[in-house]
């Protein structure tokens, strides 16, 4: 689904482009783990021995670059997608290469193919063990087919449970990471940063404010519905997107993404987790993510 937004339907039917697709995140994940316990001159070795020499990363150039080689009207990227916007909307093509462009949607690509579906997992969980909200967005939902995007984006309970699942299954505890390019002290007799260090916010402490979020450890999907706050809204007191002019682009993709599968998960299946008793989560330095061997069980709902 991903991919299609990104690449359109002809480079997803391909087999080796959509392996690598799921191979790259992942070989930068076990790049940066390995990263933390390797010398920096055996850095490049260990790269090459997870990546296998770059595979995955050399695949997705190679079919990626020739696409943004081409004019504006290129069919095989399919009109609605990612890649056909960027090469549209490309202001100074002498920059924007097609190798440029190439290389930038690998990044972007790595945000999305995780972040989202991880989000997705954690809500789901969330939806299995409270079968009341679930009839809830049933009624809000309605007839599925009938839904444009600015439909689904209007379902404000949904919208909500989305919000509060993302605020207490939190994938990172920190945000808002700022590196100092010079020495800096916060006002207010606040920390000194010197150069090259990072600051952050916690994430876990922003979602958890009583003073912001009241009972704020219990769960109410329907906490945001009574607000005029949003999933994708920016605010310092929901720092998940970032904040200011860095916070993140890919949001409303994101938001719409997660909801559009919610939306059909919810008005086509019941679904439990297959073993309540087992773990769920599992963290790795300030990252909190889902467990591979986690079942939930989907039943298509009888019309």
């Amino acid at each position: 689904m991903m991919a299609l937004a990104f690449f359109g339907p002809e480079l997803v039917n391909n087999e080796e482009f959509c392996q690598a697709l799921l191979d790259h995140p992942q070989d930068m994940v076990k790049s940066m783990g390995a990263f933390q316990i390797t010398p920096k001159f055996l850095a490049p070795f260990v790269h090459a021995i997870i990546t296998k020499g770059g595979k995955a990363m050399h695949t997705m150039l190679r079919y990626t670059t020739p696409l943004f080689s081409q004019d504006k009207t290129n069919p095989v990227l399919g009109k609605h997608c990612i890649a056909q916007s960027m090469v549209e909307l490309n202001p100074d093509p002498s920059y924007w290469t097609p190798a440029m462009l190439a290389q930038a949607i690998l990044g972007i690509w790595f945000a999305a193919a995780h972040q989202p579906w991880m989000n997705l997992d954690f809500i789901t969980l969330e939806l299995s063990r409270r079968p009341d909200y679930v009839q809830e967005l049933l009624r809000e939902i309605g007839d599925p087919s009938l839904l444009n995007y600015s439909d689904v984006e209007g379902l404000s309970r949904l919208d909500s449970f989305v919000k509060e699942a993302v605020r207490t299954n939190s994938l990172d505890a920190l945000a808002i990471r700022r590196k100092a390019l010079r020495p800096f002290t916060f006002s207010h007799g606040g920390p000194h940063v010197k150069e090259g260090e990072l600051a952050c916010v916690s994430l876990y402490d922003a979602m958890h404010d009583e003073g912001t979020y009241s009972n704020p450890n219990h769960f109410d999907g329907w906490r945001f519905v009574k607000t005029a706050s949003r999933f994708t809204d920016v605010s310092e007191k929901y720092p998940v997107w970032g904040f200011g002019s860095l916070a993140c682009p890919g949001r409303f993709h994101a938001s719409l993404m997660i909801k559009m599968v919610l939306v059909h998960l919810i008005s086509g299946f019941d679904f439990r987790i297959e073993d309540e008793k087992v773990a769920t989560q599992w963290k790795w330095e300030p990252f909190t993510m889902p467990f591979e061997s986690t079942r939930v069980q989907f039943r298509r709902r009888d019309i």
